[in-house]
């Protein structure tokens, strides 16, 4: 169960900024004209970064033990995602996204501790599941995006001037990480 609530999460925090990324993105004050460019090096900056951390993170996993380490990606993605929520510029939630990518190998990891805590008989049934968590986790994640960004604006009556008006996208991140979080008690 550990093993697949920490592929439905690193799902959920990846996907959580993609609904609302090109807002995010002209909030941080990027011309509407390069908006899009923008866009995509702020969504890839995870990846590349995470090319990175990864075999760094696979052989400490190997010394270390998956666990330890798929918590510490846990809790940097966490971290990060809260950190991007709070970016006040665009140059913070890039190191946001690059610090979560370049602190997390949980992607390959996982792989490796499913295969190992299943036999040739299972395996592909523990691999299924695998896929299943993280299409669930991609669902949670660009709904969460979509429907709890700019929440003063939903409900100006009740979040006019707070810190939800100042960080519009602060409640999604924290949702996402709160899966991140769970993840880690299991």
């Amino acid at each position: 169960i550990a093993v697949l609530s920490v592929t439905l999460s690193e799902s959920m925090l990846s996907s959580v900024l993609f609904p609302f990324l090109p807002w995010l993105v002209r909030d941080l004050g990027v011309p509407a004209d390069s908006v899009a460019l923008y866009s995509g090096l702020l969504s890839s900056a995870f990846n590349v970064s995470s090319l990175a951390g990864a075999v760094v993170w696979g052989r400490l996993s190997d010394v270390h033990g998956r666990l330890p380490v798929l918590a510490l990606g846990l809790g940097s993605n966490a971290v990060s995602m809260v950190l991007l929520g709070l970016s006040a510029s665009f140059p913070q939630a890039v190191a946001a996204r690059l610090v979560a990518g370049c602190l997390n190998g949980n992607a390959g990891i996982a792989r490796a501790a499913m295969r190992e805590m299943t036999t040739e008989e299972t395996r592909a049934h523990g691999f299924g599941l695998m896929s299943l968590a993280y299409g669930v986790g991609f669902f949670l994640g660009t709904n969460i995006g979509g429907l709890l960004a700019q929440p003063a604006e939903l409900v100006p009556s009740l979040l006019a001037g707070s810190l939800l008006d100042r960080f519009p996208y602060l409640l999604p991140c924290a949702i996402a990480t709160s899966g991140g979080l769970l993840s880690l008690l299991l």
